[in-house]
């Protein structure tokens, strides 16, 4: 036994000290290494997931709709918040340590014999599919790394495409405009699958909507596109935020057009109407549909970690990973449905628009706390203090570098009206969990 969990701790070892992202526009490595292991992600049906924000969220939701519906899921999802076992479920329970090491040992001895250089990522994804191959799963749900053209996870042929919306972020990747990172994520439609559904945000803009449409239609993809008002979901009960719903309408969409197989209406570009009452039972929907009663179940035991995650309730505390403008808009949104006027403790990336995050925020801010995520991305707790004086008009209450949660309270009186909100970037999340 002790070898066995030697094995395992020297391959998760090798698996952090691989290199991280390095966008090469290439799947070619990805493809190189999968053909060589029989193409597991050929294996099974999957359903890929993109967009700025929400997919996550939705990735979760799906495999747990598929799942109450009676399939056996993988899922897979990134990155992890405390343990890289995170990122794979397998019917969902986390890839145990001793399935994830064998399914990296299989993907290293392979890459190693065919002298093939990977990233962190690359790597990781290929194992997901191998791991699910074994686990032999009725479908994979797959989340989107990054953008979608490129993205390890697209060497998959999806039967279900979802694109959760388009926002700005990654530019410096994916491209500049609304149009250049949309042109990304609608990548992963591919002919011949059964649906492309379309989260609210991807009509952000006439242009965004149309240059998926077109794709769509190119590879001969029926469209479902999910917009308000959603009455799909009326009469049941949600407890979490507001901003999730649009989320659970996305994911609903795509597990029922899964389900429904080739029986999703129309022909290519078509778009089947959403949010209407379903014909028949107040139970019923569209052939292959969740039922409300397992659509309930599911409301009931998903969570979402790091979103709008209530961590603490004396004092209240909020933690939420919004980490562009479009996220902290929606957060804002919600906190203002609420009648929540926050203590924000903000950390954030050096490399995104924490000015938009700032803006989005202070309408709803009652005070500022500038801290600093536990990462060399990290703008420091300095240089964001004085961007949150110059956005608001007045100077936070703290600024610190380093910092806890109880340093945290120290410096603020909170209340049920006025929680304390932390947000800015997961890894802040997970520096509290750890």
């Amino acid at each position: 036994m002790a070898g066995s969990r030697s094995s395992g701790a020297d391959v998760l070892s090798r698996l952090k000290s691989t290199k991280g992202w390095d966008i090469d526009p290439s799947l070619e490595g990805v493809r190189e290494l999968c053909r060589l292991l029989g193409d597991p992600q050929l294996s099974y049906p999957t359903i890929q997931i993109a967009g700025t924000n929400g997919k996550s969220s939705v990735t979760r939701l799906v495999a747990a709709l598929l799942r109450t519906a009676g399939l056996r899921t993988g899922m897979y999802t990134s990155p992890e918040l405390l343990r890289v076992n995170e990122r794979i479920e397998l019917d969902g329970a986390l890839i145990s340590d001793a399935e994830l090491a064998a399914a990296l040992s299989e993907v290293f001895s392979c890459a190693d014999a065919h002298a093939l250089e990977l990233t962190e990522f690359e790597l990781m994804t290929v194992a997901c599919f191998v791991a699910l191959r074994k686990a032999a799963v009725d479908v994979g749900v797959l989340e989107v790394g990054l953008g979608g053209r490129w993205d390890a996870t697209s060497v998959a042929t999806p039967q279900v495409a979802v694109i959760t919306g388009i926002g700005l972020d990654h530019q410096a990747i994916l491209g500049d405009t609304l149009e250049k990172i949309a042109a990304e994520k609608a990548a992963i439609i591919k002919p011949d699958a059964r649906a492309v559904v379309l989260g609210p945000l991807t009509a952000v803009t006439p242009s965004v909507e149309r240059l998926i449409r077109e794709r769509a239609q190119s590879c001969a993809v029926p469209v479902v596109a999910v917009r308000p008002p959603f009455t799909e979901l009326e009469g049941l009960s949600w407890a979490g935020p507001a901003y999730q719903i649009p989320n659970i309408a996305t994911a609903l969409a795509a597990a029922e057009a899964f389900l429904a197989g080739e029986g999703v209406s129309g022909g290519p570009g078509s778009e089947p109407v959403r949010g209407k009452p379903a014909a028949g039972s107040p139970d019923s929907g569209p052939p292959g549909a969740p039922s409300r009663a397992q659509l309930q179940r599911v409301l009931d035991t998903v969570c979402f970690p790091g979103r709008f995650e209530r961590i603490s309730d004396d004092p209240p505390v909020i933690c939420d990973g919004a980490h562009n403008p479009q996220a902290a808009a929606v957060l804002a949104e919600t906190l203002h449905q609420l009648d929540l006027r926050p203590i924000v403790a903000l950390g954030v990336f050096a490399d995104k628009d924490y000015r938009g995050v700032i803006d989005a925020l202070a309408r709803v801010a009652r005070d500022f706390i500038a801290i600093q995520p536990p990462t060399q991305r990290a703008l420091p707790a300095s240089e964001l203090a004085t961007e949150i004086a110059a956005r608001t008009g007045r100077a936070p209450l703290a600024t610190l570098a380093s910092w806890d949660l109880d340093a945290l309270c120290d410096t603020c009186e909170v209340t049920e009206d006025e929680p304390l909100l932390i947000t800015g970037s997961l890894s802040l999340y997970a520096l509290l969990q750890s």
